[in-house]
């Protein structure tokens, strides 16, 4: 938590069109949420089990932020081809509403690393123990080298007494940003407000993309 406050780290969010204009999940209020691994779109990601072969995927919830708003890739997959947008915010609001939960556990915040190797999938324990906590980071926080644009930064949630799919928190939007392909109004809350929002540009130049 200390280094997280120092570094005053920002994380973003890419979002579709389709989200921010319907406020889906109300997005556009600054929910983020802790996802059960069975939702992401990579089946090796989280892969884990005990020395009896239980699952251990049910231990985890993870939010998935990077540090990147002007990355070609993301814009591309997460954001309808540049039409979409990116959130912005900023880490001592995240960690805040983390502190809110109500979930018995431990939150651990990280960089993935990437390899070309998977980790270690089987424990040597037939329990959930925090003692074994080395072997669930490198489960939750190592994937495959070809994920590596993603550049992404996890806070998940580690506990034996989840009792549903989502952790859900409400940090404020810091800044809004809409892709280069991006056109309509800006965002706007459940609330009627509108979302201070920044044009992504193309920098024709260097095949890359500018605030």
């Amino acid at each position: 938590e200390k280094k997280i406050l120092v570094d005053n780290l920002f994380f973003y969010k890419y979002l579709s069109k389709a989200t921010v204009d319907d406020n889906k999940h109300n997005a556009n209020d600054g929910n983020l949420a802790f996802s059960h691994p069975k939702n992401f779109n990579d089946p090796f990601d989280s892969n884990c089990t005990l020395a009896n072969n239980i699952d251990m995927s049910e231990r985890f919830r993870v939010l998935c932020l990077t540090k990147e708003p002007v990355n070609i890739l993301m814009w591309s997959y997460y954001s309808e081809n540049h039409q979409g947008f990116c959130f912005e915010y900023f880490s001592k609001d995240i960690v805040n509403e983390i502190k809110k939960l109500e979930y018995r556990g431990l939150y651990i915040y990280g960089d993935i690393t990437y390899s070309p190797k998977r980790p270690r999938q089987k424990s040597s324990l037939s329990h959930f123990s925090f003692t074994d906590l080395n072997f669930y980071i490198d489960a939750v926080y190592t994937k495959y080298l070809e994920w590596q644009h993603e550049r992404e930064s996890r806070f998940v949630a580690l506990s034996d007494y989840h009792n549903t799919d989502f952790l859900t928190i409400s940090p404020d939007i810091n800044q809004a940003y809409k892709g280069c392909e991006g056109t309509g109004k800006d965002p706007i809350n459940s609330k009627g407000e509108t979302i201070k929002t920044k044009k992504i540009v193309k920098d024709n130049s260097a095949s890359s993309l500018i605030v």
